[in-house]
């Protein structure tokens, strides 16, 4: 028996397995655990902000996906990859986590290993890209505050890609459906960039702390509501499965190259702004002043209007940085001695009587209104759902009541939008107080069908 109170979703689930991800697609083998790594497995124990016991706080890691222009634009012919001199300079503070194997210039880089980030990031036949000079910036100025501050970046990203091709469930269609030079840059990844990019954080966890996430895509698609609900699925997904918290976590979104009006921008940055509706904490990094690269001729031998130049990609990198130095700023720490938030800031459940449908099998679970007592199955599986849409946003934080005190990462509580078979949301953890899970939920607004 389970007691539970101010507890509201559309369907709700609790697994007693810690950290756990039932989905069948998500399946992938942990990357090497020697040398630079800290020779743990895969299994992350990340705690809400994504930090576990014995990290180093001052290490700010930021994972970066999208298509040419975060991969790093290089020609096909090898006559331009915009890497520079003045970009080789080397700063430990500064590191890249490999994503793939490879030798950079005769260096050979093993997967899910940390190295001194010099350009490419992405791979070793890709060129300048924008985290290049956000990871830069970012060290530079925090330093000026914090001299032991450090900046790692994890890049996974494929020129020509589709949102979809970084879709922790959609991957497969797209994959199926591009052609032959797409399925092969997906190949670099096992197929599932989005499972490369988990694996990576997931170690990069055990040593520092996700702070933020970096995108530009768009050229191939557009950017419209279709795009944008791509969009907030891969992000929402990366937070459940790192166990981040979505207001400490933002996504930084830049905008499409838009030069003297020919780029793609000039139609699309415009829609940009819109993914607030979907993730409020989404912010878009300008592209203006970025420079276009003069050669990059399409079949009309005309320049595409694709790609940054060298200083266009150093620019955007550092207007990226100014976007999170200004988010970091603006962060309010977390009081770790916080107690259980005043309970006008819950959502009361019985406010919902009308609306509650019970379980299809209320023989193996039951909910009882009056008591607020949930009986579930024995592994603990049960759940409940809504007939009209909740609004998440009315309240601040979920409170999960239990008779027993349990494990911190012994529950997993999971929101779906309609069905059992469309994952939506879930928490993974949340901060104990006693026999209680408080879980903030102040950014979330999901919704059911009838």
């Amino acid at each position: 028996m389970k007691r539970l109170i101010y507890f509201f979703f559309a369907v709700a689930m609790m697994l007693p397995a810690a950290g756990c991800n039932d989905d069948p697609d998500f399946i992938k083998n942990a990357p090497p655990s020697s040398g630079e790594t800290d020779g743990t497995d895969d299994d992350s124990d990340a705690g809400g902000d994504g930090t576990v016991e014995g990290v180093d706080p001052n290490f700010q890691i930021y994972l970066c996906f999208g298509q040419s222009n975060m991969e790093g634009f290089a020609s096909l012919d090898g006559t331009y990859n915009g890497i520079e001199d003045k970009d080789k300079t080397e700063d430990e503070r500064f590191q890249v986590m490999a994503a793939v194997s490879g030798s950079w210039n005769g260096v050979q880089r093993e997967v899910g290993h940390w190295y001194t980030a010099v350009p490419p990031l992405c791979r070793s036949n890709t060129g300048l890209c924008p985290a290049d000079y956000f990871g830069r910036t970012m060290v530079e100025e925090l330093s000026k505050t914090n001299p032991d501050i450090k900046v790692g970046v994890i890049v996974v990203a494929i020129g020509g890609a589709g949102i979809k091709a970084f879709h922790k469930t959609k991957y497969n269609e797209y994959y199926t459906g591009t052609d032959d030079w797409q399925r092969s840059l997906m190949d670099i990844y096992d197929g599932y960039p989005y499972g490369t990019l988990v694996d990576m954080a997931r170690i990069a966890q055990k040593q520092g702390v996700i702070k933020g996430i970096l995108m530009h895509q768009g050229e191939t698609d557009g950017c419209g509501l279709e795009w944008r609900q791509d969009v907030a699925e891969i992000y929402k997904d990366l937070i459940s499965d790192l166990s981040l918290k979505s207001e400490n976590t933002p996504l930084l979104v830049g905008e499409l190259l838009n030069d003297d009006n020919q780029g793609l921008g000039k139609d699309r940055n415009s829609e940009l702004p819109k993914i607030k509706e979907l993730v409020p904490n989404t912010y878009v990094v300008s592209s203006e002043g970025c420079t276009v690269v003069e050669n990059d001729p399409g079949e009309d031998g005309k320049n595409r209007y694709l790609h940054f130049s060298s200083e266009g990609y150093r620019e955007l990198g550092r207007h990226y940085a100014q976007t999170m130095l200004d988010i970091l700023a603006n962060q309010k720490p977390e009081d770790p001695n916080a107690s259980v938030p005043a309970s006008n800031n819950h959502f009361d459940l019985t406010k919902l009587d009308a609306d509650l449908e019970s379980d299809p099998n209320p023989s193996e679970t039951s909910w009882n209104v009056e008591t607020g007592e949930l009986t579930t199955k024995t592994n603990g599986i049960g759940g409940w759902k809504f007939e009209t849409p909740i609004d998440l946003t009315v309240s601040n934080y979920l409170i999960v009541e239990f008779s027993e005190k349990p494990a911190v990462s012994g529950t997993r509580l999971a929101i779906y939008s309609d069905s059992y078979n469309v994952f939506d949301y879930s928490y993974t953890n949340g901060t104990i107080e006693g026999n209680m899970i408080v879980i903030d939920i102040k950014n979330g607004t999901f919704e059911t069908s009838k």
